[in-house]
């Protein structure tokens, strides 16, 4: 079993890195023929949320969304994070 110091730490790419993954990738299909749903959408998302914010994915997150809705709980995904158990 591996476990989260396993996995190396440049493979946590920041939402402009990871957006560089599949910019330049050829569309599946025409827009608006079919839908077919991945995550990249997110990272999409996040990229947007920097620029119009001009702070972070996590940052905004946590100030306009976890901390306003009392989401004390709720994270990214980070495969380093230590997560307690809250029940």
């Amino acid at each position: 079993m591996t476990g989260p110091t396993s996995v190396p730490r440049n493979a946590l790419l920041s939402s402009k890195e990871a957006l560089t993954q599949f910019a330049s990738d050829p569309l599946e299909f025409e827009p608006g023929t079919k839908m077919l749903y991945t995550s990249y959408g997110y990272i999409v998302l996040g990229c947007v949320i920097e620029g119009a914010s001009a702070t972070s994915y996590n940052r905004y997150m946590h100030q306009a969304i976890f901390e306003p809705a009392r989401m004390a709980a709720t994270r990214l995904d980070d495969v380093f994070a230590t997560i307690q158990v809250c029940w």
